[in-house]
């Protein structure tokens, strides 16, 4: 299907209250079952789907026009619901859609209320908004998908939501300009449908957010369903991100993946929240999450104040019951209350305040032991430590003499050492049969 113009209705002028011939079903083009099939080089507008790929196999969407308009505050200005809809029946594989243009309509001005954990509700007024489809491109099922050089602007939603009812795997969101979506979800938004299946063998890379100060986060993930991970197998790579109204890379659930070599700038960018809602001044959240690294990302500044202030507030917040997440190499570019540039994270270190043992996982690279209540403290090693696993143990409360610190284990050739130095500091090596002290 090549070069057809595909029109409902009229174009809504700026401010419209309604849209003329509201269609409330159907598609432009909808394949129940379809093969090997090519879309090019068309225009759409409007209908609740512009194109819709029930089930099948080996479709691609090329260099096309595709503009819808849904929009909350007018009845009468909801009709689309989704540019293009993937697997919105049943399992479909291998869908390529490329160089195209996802956008909405001029819809006027709206006053948008945010509430906040620790400022209240914020009322942010949004002049000539674009209201385009509530999601540029929404996933129930697809293994095989590529979304690669498009730009996406102006959904009421999210951009791209993978929504998982059954598989979603194997997924490429690269090389995209995604310039503000909805107030109220990511623009990149991995929501599954149930607590049974997620999106699998992710990676985003190279693609650039611009929330223009309207658009909430840039990727986030969440389960409203039960524990099962959102995103597992993923990547997170070499993206920009900026003025967002809420955080930058806000995951839920998340397991196996990398945060590495990302940007992310701006966010907070209307200063809805003085530091305290983790929502809206975060750059990079991970939440009950397993086996995730975070790595060599710029955090903070720029948008909503003179450089480097930018209400960015929080740089990267690990929180929940989380397994083998880590944070290394982090580079601050203004962030704190007061804007200033705080420097850089180059080691996961774990400071232990508590007065039981301490467990080590194996992603530990220093663990800080401030003993404050107990006799003594041991240190336990992990298990299965590959060959070259260094770990530096440090007294941190400077009371080792009279609480002394032991490791566990065979530390050349003594059974468990027992460290009593004040404020002592023990670098130790496994050499595949013994802990060499290699640094004091």
């Amino acid at each position: 299907i090549k070069g057809m113009w595909f029109i409902q209705g009229t174009l809504p002028d700026s401010g419209f209250t309604s849209l003329t011939n509201l269609a409330t079903t159907g598609s432009h083009i909808r394949f129940q079952n379809v093969q090997g099939a090519l879309i090019e080089d068309c225009w759409f507008w409007r209908m609740p789907f512009q194109i819709n790929f029930e089930q099948g196999a080996g479709v691609r969407v090329n260099r096309c026009n595709i503009q819808g308009c849904w929009n909350n505050f007018y009845p009468a200005g909801q009709e689309g619901i989704a540019g293009i809809y993937v697997g919105s029946v049943a399992y479909i594989q291998l869908v390529s859609i490329t160089d195209c243009y996802f956008a909405g309509s001029n819809s006027g001005a709206q006053s948008v209320n945010f509430v906040i954990s620790d400022n209240g509700t914020q009322t942010v007024n949004f002049t000539s908004t674009n209201a385009g489809n509530q999601y540029g491109i929404l996933v129930n099922e697809c293994e095989g998908l590529l979304i690669d050089n498009c730009y996406l602007g102006g959904n009421t939603q999210s951009n791209i939501l993978l929504s998982a009812r059954g598989a979603i795997s194997q997924v490429r969101i690269t090389n995209n300009y995604f310039d503000g979506a909805g107030y109220a979800a990511p623009m990149i938004n991995i929501s599954p449908q149930n607590n049974t299946n997620y999106a699998i063998l992710v990676n985003i890379a190279d693609n650039h957010f611009n929330g223009e100060q309207a658009g909430f986060q840039s990727i986030g993930s969440n389960n409203s369903f039960g524990t099962t991970p959102t995103i597992v197998n993923f990547q997170i790579t070499g993206n920009t991100m900026q003025a967002n109204i809420g955080s930058g890379i806000f995951l839920r659930r998340a397991q196996g993946g990398l945060i590495a070599d990302n940007v992310v700038a701006g966010y907070n960018s209307r200063q809805l929240t003085p530091g305290g809602d983790v929502n809206y001044c975060t750059g990079i959240y991970v939440n009950d999450s397993i086996s995730v690294t975070i790595q060599s990302n710029i955090v903070g500044g720029a948008v909503g104040n003179a450089y480097p202030n930018a209400y960015t507030y929080l740089g990267v917040i690990i929180a929940g019951t989380v397994l083998n997440v880590t944070e290394k190499n982090t580079v601050h570019n203004g962030t704190g209350t007061t804007g200033t540039i705080l420097g850089r994270v180059d080691k996961y270190t774990v400071v232990s305040t508590s007065s039981a043992n301490y467990q080590l996982l194996g992603t530990e690279e220093v663990i800080v032991i401030i003993n404050s209540t107990a006799v003594g403290i041991q240190v336990f090693p992990p298990t299965l430590v590959p060959v070259g696993y260094a770990i530096t143990l440090k007294d941190g409360a400077g009371n080792a003499a009279t609480r002394n610190i032991s490791f566990i284990g065979n530390v050349d050739g003594a059974v468990n050492r027992t460290y009593v130095t004040n404020y002592f500091s023990s670098t130790l090596l496994w050499n595949g049969t013994q802990w060499n002290v290699i640094g004091n």
